[in-house]
């Protein structure tokens, strides 16, 4: 008996290794012992045509796969069509279920593949360096299809990524097809397997470029490495006091990619920041209180006016010189 299941399958697509030529892809089932069948057909982007290929799924033997129980698949792209602000990319996934009790169910789903990384303290985007440039999105954990469809375009044209705690479907779908980057703040509040299945919610979608956690979160971000493929993870801390030691190369916590230093309305950081991170450093500041920010384009120059005035604070600075990866506002 096949069906089409009401409750789509928690499932993580993880790129392994990759280049322009050859793309490994896994998909890993996250709940429930069952098998998998299937294939990604793709690319297709909103803003161009390219010719489309089918690569079908090859499970692995459970020794490949991981934990005991945990299904996963391989797909081999050619060509590969990588998710990029320029180029959104995307696969249609067609799964196969066999569960365990004979039953099968049928699934499908719009997946993409994102070369995210960080290297000598900055992002690394379809293997370029990439420097974010984010506005504070208050409401998309809770935007529905239309708002959110108006709201991703606007952020488009504005060359913006968005900041926002826990965006809703509707959110990172907009975001995945437009070429939109995400960096969701995941809010302290969450933790556990609540946070897992978050952080693996989120990591499906390639426009999730970035998850930003809290120190509460330390002892659970291990675990999420296997659901969040090239996703990168942030550590927020406050800009306005000295570094911890989670802020030296010897401590840095071990999952966290990057760090984010929160400084107050109009500020710059302690000074003790001028020194050198281990990580790459997204700098934070919202924007002064009835200084506009009514419109994503001035969003947009309050991070301007970050990145100038951070230039102009770590010129000073008598270490090894350096520079933000990231702004926020």
């Amino acid at each position: 008996m096949s069906s089409v299941d009401a409750t789509p399958p928690r499932l993580a697509v993880i790129l392994g290794r990759a280049d322009e030529m050859r793309a490994v892809v896994y998909v890993r089932m996250l709940d429930g012992e069952v098998s998998l069948a299937g294939t990604l057909r793709g690319p297709r982007c909103r803003h161009a045509a390219t010719l489309q290929t089918t690569a079908s799924l090859r499970m692995l033997p459970p020794p490949e796969a991981g934990a005991a129980g945990a299904a996963i698949a391989e797909a081999i792209l050619v060509e590969p069509g990588f998710w990029s602000p320029e180029l959104p990319n995307r696969y249609e996934l067609e799964l196969c279920l066999t569960h365990r009790s004979g039953r099968t169910t049928n699934h499908s789903q719009m997946v993409g593949v994102c070369r995210l990384g960080h290297r000598n303290g900055a992002f690394r985007l379809d293997g370029r360096r990439y420097v974010p440039r984010a506005i504070t999105l208050g409401d998309g954990h809770r935007l529905q299809a239309v708002e959110a469809a108006a709201v991703v375009a606007k952020a488009r044209d504005a060359s913006v990524a968005l900041w926002t705690e826990t965006p809703s479907e509707a959110v990172c779908e907009a975001a995945d097809a437009e070429g939109v980057l995400l960096i969701a703040d995941l809010p302290a509040e969450l933790t556990g397997e609540q946070a897992g299945r978050e952080v693996a919610r989120l990591a499906v979608h390639p426009s999730v470029g970035f998850v930003a956690v809290q120190p509460s979160h330390l002892g659970s971000v291990v675990a999420w490495r296997s659901v969040r493929g090239t996703m990168q993870l942030g550590l927020q801390l406050d800009g306005g006091i000295a570094p911890p030691s989670a802020a030296t190369p010897a401590d840095c916590p071990e999952g966290i990619d990057f760090l984010v230093v929160v400084v107050p309305e109009a500020g710059l950081p302690h000074e003790t920041w001028r020194r050198p991170a281990p990580l790459p450093v997204v700098i934070r500041r919202p924007l002064p209180r009835g200084a506009g920010g009514v419109t994503m384009q001035e969003q947009r120059r309050g991070c301007e006016r970050l990145q100038a005035d951070m230039a102009a604070w770590l010129a000073g600075t008598a270490t090894r010189p350096w520079e933000p990866a990231g702004y926020a506002v």
